[in-house]
């Protein structure tokens, strides 16, 4: 059976990637998107070459610790938050909302 997908708000995540260091904030948007506007905290990983087999192995991410997976409105980050948790990651969490959500948060960005 599928591993259900937790999700959080973008604040959530933001507070846990910067107050755990064993936390991870990636974003899975392409590079086009990116080159728009990112995270400050989050580390890219676009969706079109992610491989949830052998991401463990080419990220350094461990399958056990806290993942926070982001896209522009939270579809895509969603997707691939699931193909994670079914290749082993234990602890994986969908940023609801994205970028979009996380913009209209304030939180910080970098643009271009």
């Amino acid at each position: 059976m599928a591993q259900e997908i937790k999700s959080c708000t973008p604040q959530e995540a933001q507070l846990a990637v910067t107050s755990d260091a064993s936390s991870t904030l990636i974003d899975v948007r392409e590079d086009a998107e990116m080159k728009e506007v990112a995270s400050t905290v989050a580390k890219w990983f676009a969706m079109s070459v992610l491989n949830p087999e052998t991401f463990a192995a080419t990220s350094g991410i461990h399958k056990d610790k806290p993942l926070y997976v982001m896209c522009l409105s939270g579809g895509r980050s969603q997707r691939v938050a699931t193909a994670l948790a079914a290749a082993g990651f234990s602890n994986v969490t969908n940023v609801a909302g994205g970028i979009k959500a996380w913009q209209a948060a304030g939180l910080p960005v970098k643009k271009g």
